[in-house]
């Protein structure tokens, strides 16, 4: 792969929400933590954590430095769990990619790591925030795919636990405005199987990824399928992906226009409850209105009528009229 779209970004986050998050973690927890050493195949990856997409040179990167520098810091995993086996499991919480490192290596068999007896293991808001922190402040940042899914379960988790305004809450606890926010939250709109194909494919253009989810939106399957040929094709080739997703786009706009909202003009028709009266009763008031009485077999109706409206009624003769 070629282009400075295949690569990803590069830089630590300099938002001092972000940097302050991270070192109050750390700090608050230093006192309280407990670091072990485990056994790396006791080791259980998150399957749902942001990071979708390992990079082999990445990991072979991971690998070298572990066995030439040790490791510099403990990966963080929850409290143990019994297998089937009756062994003791723990799942990781941050610290994947160095424990695929790990596995790639034949010389390293155990890796430390702190225990998070804080966090529970529900609370998908916090496991995710957190880990948007700890992998924004790797090496290798998260693709803006891997983000938006990430962003997209933190507000899920949220709505169900009741919180008013998921994103913004959202927004302000991962330091970011909201527009900035939702921008990359709507690239979660991409299907999981289609968020799959851009993630293979190594794809890391957000403007390459929200051209797909409009393909998707406003495309047919056949449309989907043969985009995704062509964009196989473009990366193979070195070809320019902006360039073939705008088309793309432009080509499924023309053939399937959305459809134009129709001005509302004409009121809706009230509808009409046709019921017969069983008794009348008419009470006329000094300022010559009236308040009409109506019974029917199933509820009874009570109607104010002006005094220029009773002007223009037919006579109260045939019903029963009292004063008031």
């Amino acid at each position: 792969m070629s282009g400075n779209i295949f690569q990803k970004p590069s830089g630590r986050p300099t938002d001092p929400v972000l940097t302050s998050a991270m070192q109050d973690d750390a700090s608050s927890r230093a006192s309280s933590v407990e670091v072990i050493e485990i056994h790396k195949q006791y080791l259980r990856p998150d399957p749902n954590q942001p990071r979708k997409h390992f990079d082999p040179e990445t990991i072979e990167r991971r690998r070298v430095q572990l066995e030439e520098d040790g490791q510099k810091s403990p990966i963080t995993v929850f409290p143990g769990e019994l297998g089937e086996d009756g062994q003791l499991y723990y799942d990781i919480q941050d610290g994947e990619c160095r424990w695929r490192a790990a596995m790639a290596s034949s010389n390293i068999e155990f890796l430390r790591a702190e225990v998070d007896t804080i966090t529970r293991r529900d609370d998908l808001a916090t496991i995710r925030l957190n880990q948007l922190l700890h992998n924004d402040d790797g090496s290798e940042p998260l693709t803006p795919l891997e983000r938006a899914y990430a962003y997209r379960d933190i507000v899920q988790a949220l709505e169900a636990e009741g919180v008013d305004s998921p994103k913004t809450v959202a927004a302000r606890r991962l330091g970011l405005s909201l527009s900035v926010f939702s921008e990359v939250l709507g690239l979660a709109a991409l299907p999981n199987e289609l968020g799959a194909f851009a993630l293979a494919q190594g794809i890391t253009d957000s403007r390459v990824i929200a051209g797909l989810v409009q393909v998707n939106k406003r495309g047919s399957k056949e449309d989907v399928e043969r985009v995704k040929q062509q964009v196989s094709a473009a990366i193979a080739q070195g070809g320019n992906l902006r360039q073939l997703m705008k088309q793309a786009v432009e080509a499924v706009k023309a053939e399937r226009p959305l459809a134009k909202k129709v001005p509302k003009t004409a009121k809706k028709e009230k509808k009409v409850r046709n019921l017969r009266a069983q008794q009348v009763v008419v009470s006329t008031k000094p300022d010559g209105s009236a308040v009409l009485t109506i019974e029917t077999g199933k509820e009874v109706l009570k109607v104010s009528v002006t005094a220029e409206q009773v002007n223009t009624m037919m006579p109260w003769d045939d019903v029963n009229s009292s004063s008031s």
